[in-house]
């Protein structure tokens, strides 16, 4: 993480300018300095704030301290320091979803495939870097040489104020072929971007069965197993 917080950078006037400015960063809570990799620090030459963030960090706000200091001393009532406070948050991606089935219901219409899926968030709609919505892909799958399979890619963006926390998310597709493989990717996306993808498949038959039955065959990967 990069941020420019100090610009024209002066130790003080004319007579002053041989002295030397350094920069002090401080974190609070104090605590979230675990959150970092490399702390907080200020570069004097461009002022620019860098910090690296500790890998598997959630979402988190924190006020940083910034004093710049010169090398003049405060001897006969000089002043030798200049403080700022940034109340910054940082947002990680969220976490993979869960749970992905990719399936063809009971009494849907013909051609057609479920995505679900789940999330932890969902129950915190509210908590910072939490997902705001899904981006679902469902990409056909077509063997060497299989002439009855065209190159299927389908993209559907689902608001998280449109799942519900207990039985989570769903997105449908049509107009789909029969004795095709289709592969459902799902990411979860917050303020700093996508998460990890999780993947599932499923081979997609003729007429869905009537209620009470499935239509399914050859589910690949458990469940929200791949990510990547």
């Amino acid at each position: 993480v990069g941020e420019v917080v100090a610009r024209d950078v002066s130790p003080g006037p004319a007579d002053e300018a041989g002295q030397e400015v350094s920069f002090v960063v401080g974190v609070l809570p104090e605590h979230h300095l675990d959150y970092f990799e490399e702390a907080p620090a200020v570069d004097a030459a461009t002022g620019n704030l860098t910090m690296v963030i500790r890998s598997g960090t959630p979402s988190f706000t924190a006020t940083l301290t910034v004093t710049a200091l010169d090398s003049g001393g405060v001897a006969n009532g000089g002043a030798d320091s200049s403080a700022r406070a940034l109340n910054l948050s940082f947002i990680v991606p969220s976490g993979p979803v869960a749970a992905l089935v990719l399936s063809q219901p009971a009494g849907s219409a013909e051609g057609s495939l479920t995505v679900a899926w789940a999330h932890p968030d969902l129950g915190t709609p509210f908590a910072l870097g939490a997902a705001q919505s899904f981006t679902v892909a469902l990409a056909s799958r077509c063997g060497a040489g299989d002439a009855a399979c065209s190159a299927v890619e389908l993209i559907a963006e689902v608001a998280a104020g449109d799942c519900d926390a207990s039985s989570g998310c769903t997105a449908s597709f049509g107009g789909l072929a029969a004795g095709v493989r289709y592969v459902a990717t799902v990411r979860a996306v917050n303020e700093a971007g996508g998460s990890a993808a999780r993947e599932n498949w499923a081979l997609l038959l003729g007429p869905p069965e009537p209620p009470g039955g499935t239509n399914v065959t050859q589910r690949g990967l458990l469940a929200g197993s791949s990510s990547g």
